[in-house]
């Protein structure tokens, strides 16, 4: 797998995916699963890119909402699924590099539509509360003194009986 590209490597973990999601497949499923959580838990961005191409394949197939339109994921599955991701956006969160590569994957996944609802749900969630832990900031009070880069609330974000503000923190952006 070292020598491939991202797309031959998608489309590797497409094929591995479809096989070990099929009514004989329990054990390439199980291998997937220590192959994925070996690349993942890799320092190397290569490695790791590799393991995030994985994760969101097999996502996508486990999550997949196939044709039952109002029958609801298992439980089972529904909890491997967010583990899986949990697990992917953990290892991946200490590098800005593996952390871009799993939200363009992520990306990537998501507008097929294909997903099921709970997974859907699972994965708003967490991007919005990512996204608010990395660049939204609750501002009690005004900020004194000389900073890089001028400070000062703006989008009213709270309703405006609120006494705290809220601000984008743009030095991250």
């Amino acid at each position: 797998m070292d020598n491939l590209n991202s797309l031959q490597i998608r489309k590797l973990f497409h094929i591995l995916c479809a096989l070990g999601f099929s009514p004989e497949g329990a054990h390439i499923q199980d291998e997937l699963h220590i192959v994925i959580r070996k690349q993942l838990s890799s320092p190397a961005l290569k490695y790791k890119r590799i393991g995030v191409i994985g994760a969101m394949r097999m996502v996508a197939h486990m999550g997949a909402r196939g044709g039952r339109s109002s029958e609801a994921l298992a439980v089972s599955v529904l909890r491997q699924v967010t583990s899986l991701l949990e697990l992917a956006r953990s290892c991946c969160e200490q590098s800005p590099l593996s952390a871009a590569f799993y939200y363009d994957e992520l990306a990537d996944l998501v507008p097929g539509k294909s997903l099921d609802p709970q997974v859907m749900e699972h994965l708003r969630k967490t991007v919005v509360e990512d996204f608010q832990d990395d660049y939204v900031v609750d501002l009690e009070q005004a900020v004194d003194g000389t900073h890089l880069f001028p400070v000062r609330a703006m989008y009213n974000l709270e309703d405006d009986e609120s006494q705290s503000l809220v601000v984008i923190n743009s030095h991250l952006l």
